[in-house]
């Protein structure tokens, strides 16, 4: 009986553990001192709708939302995961330099709307939809299904 009691406090304290972590709203400084200089270089002039930290059991993630739409995700450590611009060109500095060169001499007319990264690759989606995946040193791998 008290190692039922004992376990049934285990999963109670689990649940509150789980239900306390998940989506939060918090100011924009409270990311990571490098996310904050990401968004004060290449992204100055928009206007920061608000901030989402997702704090998982082993993960924790950053999601700036702006009022036009576009959204960057960082990583606990503050290095950019995902940038979606929808309807404007996500800014070249942010992208590799043999992507930017892919893109340019392929697709001149087109630009980057959005990019993730992970540990294996980079996928980028240009503004006519086309979605291209490349390695992590920016050579073309395929076309993304």
């Amino acid at each position: 009986m008290k190692r039922l009691k004992i376990f049934l406090l285990i999963i109670v304290l689990a649940g509150i553990k789980g239900w306390a972590a998940g989506d939060r709203i918090i100011p924009l400084n409270r990311i990571p001192q490098k996310a904050q200089a990401v968004v004060a270089k290449h992204f100055a002039g928009a206007k920061v709708s608000y901030v989402k930290m997702d704090d998982d059991l082993f993960s924790k993630t950053y999601d700036v939302v702006f009022t036009n739409g576009n959204k960057i995700e960082f990583d606990k450590k503050g290095n950019w995961k995902e940038i979606d611009c929808k309807y404007s060109r996500v800014p070249s500095d942010l992208v590799p330099t043999p992507i930017l060169r892919h893109i340019s001499s392929q697709y001149p007319d087109l630009y980057i709307v959005q990019i993730d990264r992970d540990s294996r690759d980079y996928e980028v989606e240009l503004n006519n939809g086309l979605e291209l995946v490349f390695s992590l040193k920016g050579v073309f791998k395929r076309f993304h299904d």
